[in-house]
């Protein structure tokens, strides 16, 4: 009677979490590619905006019964008037970056969340069987231990052999958002995945060809900064090997990478491959590699 409080009143949303009904539709590979779809939707709408989550993790994405998404509980979450305080959480750590702070508190602090998360929604789509070989409660595939050294990894391998292009393309975002700590310079549009195919067949030849142009469109689209980006890996990885960061030093693996950025890169990865070339020959020469 003798204070006020604010308060936010909100709307209830039913719905089951995500982790949730992945194992109640494990064996319906069309309700598994479709979730990974619309999560792929909400990841491109969510990442460019000014604001973020902050605890992006199955138990705080529900899905609806219509099968739309929508995320819960914004106690962590980062809105531009909060710009220079700290983090008042630093989210789950099966899905932050593995060197969040709570000094890391801007509108790309859910990047690395976002690509975790939809990698293994797609990977879970593709092959069910990994969630119960690898999740658990409120975890997909990957966990804290995993952020910790993913050069040591043994699920990276199994995700590889899949020969899947959306998931080598998020396992490629995944490391650069792992070794940059977001993915402010990526374009949103790499979290786009491969729509599913029609469930029903009785929907008319017309409709699937119409569907199936506008995918095509959409992979020529994505194609050149997927190129991009793989540039930017392949670079990276030249680096480690030159500068032995993490790995042993190895400048015949650093050039091996630098040509493949090269091949892959624009023109201002061209000029950066070419000076770091002419950078580790001369430290091959000075040590008479």
């Amino acid at each position: 009677d003798e204070e006020e409080f604010r308060v936010l009143l909100m709307d209830w949303v039913e719905g089951k979490t995500i982790d949730k009904y992945l194992r109640e539709n494990l064996g319906d590979k069309y309700a598994l590619e479709t979730l990974a779809y619309r999560f792929s939707q909400l990841a491109q709408w969510l990442m460019p905006q000014p604001f973020a989550h902050g605890d992006l993790k199955p138990d705080n994405i529900l899905v609806r019964e219509d099968g739309t998404l929508v995320l819960v509980d914004y106690d962590g979450m980062y809105v531009p008037a909060m710009k220079g305080q700290k983090a008042r959480e630093l989210g789950s750590p099966d899905f932050r970056h593995p060197s969040r702070t709570e000094g890391d508190f801007d509108e790309h602090i859910d990047d690395f969340s976002l690509v975790t998360i939809l990698l293994s929604l797609k990977t879970i789509s593709v092959n069910p069987a990994l969630l119960e070989e690898y999740g658990a409660t409120d975890r997909l595939l990957f966990s804290e231990k995993d952020y910790r050294s993913l050069s040591e990894c043994e699920k990276i391998p199994k995700l590889l052999v899949l020969n899947n292009l959306d998931i080598n393309r998020l396992l490629g975002l995944l490391l650069l958002a792992y070794t940059e700590g977001n993915l402010s310079n990526v374009s949103f549009k790499l979290l786009y995945i491969t729509k599913p195919q029609w469930k029903n067949s009785h929907v008319s030849k017309v409709e699937k060809k119409k569907d199936t142009i506008v995918q095509n469109k959409e992979k020529s689209k994505f194609q050149r900064a997927i190129e991009v980006v793989d540039a930017e890996l392949y670079f990276s990885q030249a680096v480690r090997y030159a500068k032995g960061m993490g790995i042993q030093q190895d400048y015949t693996q650093a050039l091996e990478y630098i040509n493949k950025a090269e091949e892959k890169g624009d023109a201002n990865m061209k000029e950066k491959c070419i000076q770091a070339r002419t950078y580790i020959l001369a430290k091959m020469a000075d040590g008479n590699h």
